[in-house]
């Protein structure tokens, strides 16, 4: 484990599904936006300015680890844009 993912982090995670009735086994998969740099083929980010002690983190593989779902992770700014072509 990553210690800028702690177990901790993931425990929060849990209680927030837990908080809407929900279990690990109910998520179709989890996303993440996350501010660049990051490599969204392999799900790791890199090292972004607004989290400095995040570097070459495998978010995707951590969390498809812990929950058992897939994860995909894509810069903010896209995640963003393609929200607001939906709105």
């Amino acid at each position: 484990m990553h210690s800028s993912l702690d177990k901790t982090r993931l425990a929060s995670l849990k209680e927030v599904l837990s908080s809407q009735a929900l279990t690990p086994s109910d998520l179709a998969g989890i996303g993440i936006s996350c501010g660049g740099p990051l490599d969204p083929v392999h799900g790791i980010i890199q090292s972004p300015p607004n989290l400095p002690t995040w570097k070459d983190i495998p978010i995707c593989r951590i969390l498809e680890a812990e929950f058992r779902a897939p994860c995909h992770v894509e810069n903010d700014r896209c995640v963003g844009t393609w929200h607001g072509k939906m709105a």
